[in-house]
């Protein structure tokens, strides 16, 4: 499951192992060589460092060891008895493969100026890790679990319950990222109407990507962009299109889509809450209020009735709105290389049209073709009908509080299924 220790290069592959986009590890031109500096953050799912390599100063984001049972879908269907589906959990849900996924989409469109530039993976080797423990004085303990849970002795080692295929603990992963300035680090000022607006454009334009659930917060803001994918949901996805189970029934159907439309809006939701604790932490004193709301009164997605003339007043319709459908999304284009709207890399930089740091990454990759797509922040709003039976549902996405959704999964026959939607179906 977790990933196995490479004997040569050759055996760093794109990751994670299942369909969608990949995330190619980054290119030492040679033996491993980090040099760790500082510990310069940490999060629920990852500590931070500040290293050099190759005489430059990178982020390394090291990823703990989230317990199984932390996984999104973990549950009554998908467990430790269930190693199928724990595996499908883990290529999707983990937060290490979540944020592969996604900082893959990023450069397979050519679309990496939505997030901070990302230079691919790393499996940590052996003195690599050492070293890491010896400098800051970690035991095995430190990255076993969440943040909550780091340097408890309680509940098993995680690390060691999935050993690679030769029986050892399998190596530490890591993402290399673009080093920079934490926005919680600035000046209150600092964080303006400007960046914020370009922020909430960013969003728009990711969910134009497939990619939601990203988890919206000051404190992943480096340099004015995002940064942390690692609850990140790409397409194609189990939890969103339901065309990649030709089984699923209708109701099944109608979950997957509702569950979508959920975090789609939530995205929008923690964007307000954030600028709301934003002003009232720093706003006033000689800073100016940010004033800029997805939905004004933080009340959630407007909504109007709609009648049908045909019908009795019974037959009313609400609908509700977000900004993007992310099911317009063409992610099986990005499967085919050299298909419709693919480019070479090397015909984009010639044009100008790349950056350094893109091209020189593009050129490390084994597959230099992508998919390019041209962006604009405009949205496409997704309108949702709700019949009778969702009016509660209705009424929690219209609220001022953030639904996080909450289906359980279930996996048959190498398919996914909601489970708490006609669980005959899927005994």
């Amino acid at each position: 499951m977790y990933p196995n220790w490479p004997e040569s290069a050759a055996d760093l592959g794109p990751l994670p192992e299942c369909p969608g986009p990949k995330l190619g590890p980054f290119d030492f031109q040679g033996p491993q060589s980090i040099e760790f500096l500082d510990k310069a953050g940490e999060g629920l799912h990852a500590i931070v460092f500040k290293v050099r390599i190759l005489g430059q100063i990178y982020a390394l984001k090291v990823f703990r060891w989230l317990y199984d049972f932390q996984w999104e879908g973990y549950g009554d269907f998908i467990n430790r008895k269930n190693p199928e589906g724990l595996s499908t959990l883990y290529n999707y849900t983990e937060p290490f493969n979540a944020e592969c996924r996604a900082f893959g989409r990023l450069m397979e469109t050519g679309c990496e100026e939505l997030a901070v530039p990302c230079f691919g993976y790393v499996l940590l080797d052996e003195d690599h890790e050492r070293a890491l423990m010896t400098r800051f004085n970690f035991t095995n303990w430190t990255f076993n679990g969440s943040e909550e849970e780091s340097g408890s002795v309680e509940i098993d080692e995680q690390r060691l319950l999935y050993p690679d295929k030769n029986g050892r603990s399998p190596p530490l992963r890591c993402i290399v990222k673009a080093f920079g300035q934490n926005i919680e680090g600035w000046e209150g000022h600092v964080f303006s109407q400007k960046v914020a607006s370009r922020l909430f454009r960013s969003i728009i334009k990711l969910q134009k990507l497939g990619i939601i659930n990203i988890d919206f917060a000051t404190r992943q803001i480096i340099d004015g962009r995002l940064s942390d994918f690692s609850t990140a949901i790409t397409f194609p996805h189990f939890m969103t299109n339901p065309e990649l189970n030709p089984y699923l029934s209708s109701a099944m159907i109608k979950a997957i889509e509702m569950d979508t439309f959920a975090h789609c809006i939530t995205d929008y939701k923690w964007f307000d809450e954030e600028i709301g604790e934003w002003n009232n932490g720093f706003g006033g004193n000689g800073n100016r209020l940010i004033a800029i709301e997805a939905f004004p009164g933080r009340r959630g997605c407007p909504r109007k009735a709609r009648y049908n003339l045909r019908g009795s007043a019974a037959s009313a319709e609400r609908t509700l709105y977000t900004f993007v459908d992310p099911r317009r999304y063409g992610w099986t284009a990005n499967q085919v290389v050299g298909g419709v709207g693919t480019q070479s890399t090397s015909r984009k930089r010639r044009s100008g049209r790349v950056s350094k740091a893109v091209a020189s990454q593009s050129a490390r990759s084994k597959d230099p073709k992508r998919i390019w797509r041209k962006l604009t922040a405009l949205p496409d709003r997704w309108h949702y009908q709700c019949e009778g039976e969702d009016e509660g549902w209705l009424d929690v996405m219209n609220s001022e509080g953030i639904h996080i959704p909450d289906l359980q999964w279930a996996c048959k026959d190498g398919y996914m299924f909601p489970a708490n939607y006609d669980n005959d179906h899927i005994a």
